[in-house]
């Protein structure tokens, strides 16, 4: 039996990161970590625990400098960053930015496209790594 990948999903709309966690655990079996604040984000990824992916809304790393410096050591542990915004220009920008990611996404976003970036990214992420989310970490969000 395999470990199911971790999911970082941050957005301050929870709404919407809520669906994303519910389309992930049901059709990937995923363990997703919600989050809808930079700050949030920084503590879990301050922490000791790795995670496959981690899907943010670019509007939470805009306003944090620090998070991309954090989002390039995760990268390197081979946690894959998917990057979504509303924004189709601030979306065109990052690319020219040459922020690194594995996927850019343009809210509003295809369930099946979503499905299988996660899936691809997943599939090159932290899996196996011994140090998980704890059961208390799981769908929470700040």
């Amino acid at each position: 039996m395999t470990t199911p990948a971790t999911v970082l999903i941050a957005d301050d709309d929870l709404l919407f990161a809520r669906s994303v966690q519910i389309l992930l655990e049901d059709e990937c079996d995923c363990q997703v970590v919600l989050s809808s604040s930079g700050d949030d984000v920084m503590d879990r990824l301050a922490g000791r625990r790795l995670f496959d992916a981690f899907i943010v809304d670019l509007g939470i790393l805009d306003s944090r400098g620090p998070l991309l410096g954090r989002l390039r050591r995760h990268e390197q542990d081979g946690m894959k960053v998917v990057v979504m915004t509303a924004h189709h220009a601030v979306l065109d920008a990052a690319r020219e930015r040459h922020v690194d990611a594995a996927a850019f996404l343009s809210k509003p976003i295809d369930p099946a496209v979503l499905l299988d970036v996660v899936r691809s990214v997943v599939a090159t992420g932290n899996r196996g790594r011994d140090s998980r989310p704890s059961s208390s970490d799981l769908g929470n969000a700040s």
